[in-house]
């Protein structure tokens, strides 16, 4: 049995779904190498759930009594959020954004280039915004923070778009893009009441959670 998930906008697509769960079953076993000993794999059962969803599950006793609920996960290439309302999800204002940290990432590149001819990669950014900058000039360290708030401002903006007012939302930030950019996710105006789940394996945890209660829930009706 394999638990999986996918992005909560693409839960819809039940084709989607189907494929995702056919490209990971297995008609015959394979066998795995892993920590020193080769393993026998043969996957027969996939469940598939809303990634986002699934790590607030984990936490659903802190988010329970709000009405409205937006998780917010930011990944590399996209932003992937889902909307609660009761408990229930709002597939309306569920989607997912074309800005993950991998535009933060190009935009500093370029001017770090153009400004300063310094060549400065990802990983570069990821110990500047951790606050390993030992490495670095000032006037780069101020660059990389300069275009880390406007990358969250602009994010965060962007929900009003969308008519999801954050401000009188209880928003729940998850994936490692969020817990690097914490500081300044934190210095926002746009938002009220929030938690960061710091959990990376956020997701993970969810669907193993969300498989023990079907599993429960199918055991108390046999």
């Amino acid at each position: 049995t394999m638990l999986g998930g996918l992005p909560p906008a693409h839960m819809e697509d039940a084709r989607l779904k189907d494929n995702f769960k056919a490209y990971f079953k297995t008609s015959d076993a394979q066998y795995v190498w892993y920590k020193g000993r080769t393993w026998r794999v043969k996957i027969t059962k996939v469940y598939v759930y809303a990634q986002c969803y699934a790590a607030i599950m984990t936490v659903f006793t802190q988010i329970k009594p709000y009405p409205r609920v937006v998780g917010i996960d930011i990944g590399g290439f996209t932003t992937d959020y889902l909307t609660m309302v009761r408990g229930t999800i709002d597939i309306e204002h569920t989607d997912s954004l074309e800005q993950g940290l991998t535009l933060l990432y190009q935009t500093i590149h370029k001017k770090c280039l153009k400004k300063f001819d310094a060549i400065i990669e990802e990983s570069d950014v990821d110990a500047i915004l951790s606050g390993d900058t030992s490495l670095y000039d000032e006037e780069i360290i101020a660059l990389v923070e300069e275009e880390a708030q406007a990358f969250v401002d602009s994010l965060l903006s962007s929900f009003r778009e969308f008519q999801i007012d954050l401000k009188h939302s209880f928003v729940v930030f998850l994936g490692g893009g969020a817990i690097l950019l914490k500081k300044y996710i934190e210095k926002s105006p746009l938002l009220g009441r929030y938690m960061f789940l710091d959990d990376i394996k956020g997701n993970v945890h969810g669907y193993k959670l969300l498989y023990q209660v079907m599993q429960k829930k199918k055991g108390e009706r046999s």
